[in-house]
C-alpha cells in the first residue's frame, strides 16, 4: 500500500493538464504513502525551516499582491485566479516538503522502478495514441474527456499528401509531453538507472512528437556531455544529429518548424527587451508570485483586423507568451534578480557536480512550469545525497 500510494502520488505528480485536482490528489496519496512509513521516515530542522520559509515567501507575496501594494498594473486573469494560486502555492510547498522527507529516505532502486514505471505509462499512451491516428485518422485525445480542452495535435503550414500529427500523450500540446518525460528521464539518470532501451524510446517519442524543443533538448544533452568529456560515441550520436537535421530541414515539416521559429523571433525579443525596460524596482524584486504587467500580457494577445482571420498566431501580436521563451526567464519576469539568489540557494548542494547541473540547465532552457510538481520532484532528486553520489560526478 505504502508503494502503490507513492506511485499513485508521483504519477499524479506528472501531469500538467488534467485540471487543478492532480495536485490535492498526489498530496492526499502522499500523506497515505507517509502513514505506512510511519517510523522509518523523520524530517530535518533543515527541511523545517525551508517550509516555513516558503510559505513566509507566499505570504509575504500575496499580502503585496492583494494590497496592491506593487509598483505595476496586474492583468485581470492573475487578479482573478488569486485565491486559486494562493492555496495551489500552499499546497505545492507542503506536497514538496513531504515528499522531500520521503525521497530521502527511499532506496534508489524503488524510486527508480516506480519513476520507470510512470515513464512507461506516459511513453505507451504516446505510442498508442500515435499508431491509432495514423492508421485511421482518428486522434484519442485523453485530455478532452477531463477537462474539455482539445489537445493541440494538428500540424499546420505543411504541404503533403499526408497528414502530418503532433502526439501529445496525456499532455495538451507535444511540447508538455516532451519536456515532462525528458525531466523523467533525468530523474531516472541522476538516480543510475541503467535501461538504455527505456532511455533511448523516450528520446524517440520525443522526436516523433514533432515538437521544437525536442529538437532542441536533444543536441544540448549530448553537447553538454561532449563540453565535459569528449567520448566518440557522444560525438558520433552528436554528428549524426547535426547531420539528419540538415538533410531533413529541405524537408516541410522541418521547414515549417523553422519557419514558426524565424517568424515568432521578433515577438520573442520584443518580450526581452520589455523586461529588461522596466522599472529598476520591478528589474530587481520582479512581479511577484502571482502577476504579471497587463500592458505586457496584452501584447501578448493575438488581434486582428476586422476584414481577416488569423491563420497564424503571431500575427499582430507584441511579445511572445512569457512562460514559452523558457523556465529561466519566466522566473526572472516573476522574482527579477533575486531569481538569481533562489537558483543558487536551490542547486547549491549540486553545484560541483557537472553531472547534475547539465540536467539542471536542460531544464531551465525549456518551459517547465516552476509551480509543477514534476519540477520540484526534479530538483529533489539532485540534491539527494546518498550511497551513490560518487557516481553522478563522472
Amino acid at each position: 500500500m505504502k508503494n502503490f500510494s507513492l506511485f499513485l502520488s508521483l504519477f499524479l505528480a506528472t501531469l500538467a493538464n488534467h485540471s487543478a485536482i492532480t495536485i490535492p490528489l498526489a498530496f492526499v496519496f502522499l500523506l497515505i504513502s507517509l502513514f505506512f512509513n510511519k517510523g522509518k521516515c523523520y524530517f530535518s530542522s533543515q527541511k523545517l525551516i525551508i517550509l516555513i520559509t516558503s510559505i513566509t515567501f507566499i505570504i509575504i507575496h500575496s499580502i503585496l499582491f492583494k494590497l496592491s501594494m506593487l509598483n505595476y498594473i496586474p492583468a485581470k486573469e492573475f487578479i482573478d485566479s488569486f485565491e486559486i494560486n494562493f492555496y495551489k502555492y500552499i499546497l505545492l510547498a507542503s506536497y514538496v516538503f513531504i515528499i522531500s522527507i520521503i525521497i530521502q529516505h527511499e532506496k534508489n532502486e524503488l524510486l527508480i522502478k516506480i519513476l520507470s514505471f510512470i515513464l512507461i505509462i506516459h511513453i505507451t499512451f504516446f505510442i498508442i495514441q500515435f499508431f491509432v491516428v495514423y492508421l485511421t485518422g482518428y486522434y484519442l485525445d485523453f485530455i478532452y474527456p477531463i477537462t474539455h480542452e482539445h489537445s493541440r495535435y494538428l500540424f499546420y503550414g505543411v504541404e503533403n499528401n499526408i497528414s502530418i500529427y503532433r502526439c501529445t500523450g496525456l499532455f495538451v500540446e507535444p511540447s508538455t509531453y516532451s519536456i515532462s518525460i525528458f525531466t523523467l528521464l533525468l530523474i531516472l539518470e541522476s538516480l543510475g538507472n541503467k535501461n538504455k532501451f527505456l532511455f533511448y524510446l523516450t528520446l524517440l517519442t520525443m522526436i516523433l512528437s514533432l515538437s521544437s524543443i525536442s529538437f532542441i533538448l536533444i543536441p544540448f544533452y549530448y553537447l553538454l556531455k561532449i563540453i565535459r568529456k569528449i567520448k566518440l560515441s557522444y560525438l558520433i550520436v552528436t554528428i549524426l544529429l547535426l547531420f539528419s537535421f540538415s538533410y531533413f530541414s529541405q524537408n516541410n515539416f522541418i521547414k515549417t518548424q523553422i519557419d514558426k521559429i524565424n517568424n515568432t523571433s521578433s515577438i520573442r525579443f520584443n518580450l526581452v527587451n520589455a523586461i529588461f525596460d522596466r522599472k529598476i524596482d520591478l528589474l530587481i524584486t520582479g512581479s511577484g508570485l502571482y502577476g504579471i504587467e497587463k500592458n505586457i500580457i496584452d501584447g501578448t494577445k493575438a488581434t486582428c483586423n476586422d476584414n481577416e482571420t488569423c491563420s497564424n498566431e503571431s500575427i499582430n501580436r507584441k511579445y511572445a507568451t512569457p512562460n514559452d521563451y523558457g523556465l529561466l526567464f519566466y522566473i526572472f519576469i516573476k522574482l527579477g534578480f533575486f531569481s538569481f539568489i533562489i537558483l543558487y540557494l536551490i542547486c547549491y548542494p549540486f553545484i560541483t557536480n557537472y553531472k547534475k547541473m547539465s540536467f539542471f540547465i536542460c531544464v531551465l532552457i525549456t518551459k517547465l512550469q516552476f509551480a509543477f510538481p514534476l519540477f520540484w520532484i526534479f530538483v529533489l532528486i539532485l540534491r539527494r545525497q546518498d550511497s551513490n553520489e560518487n557516481t553522478y560526478r563522472s
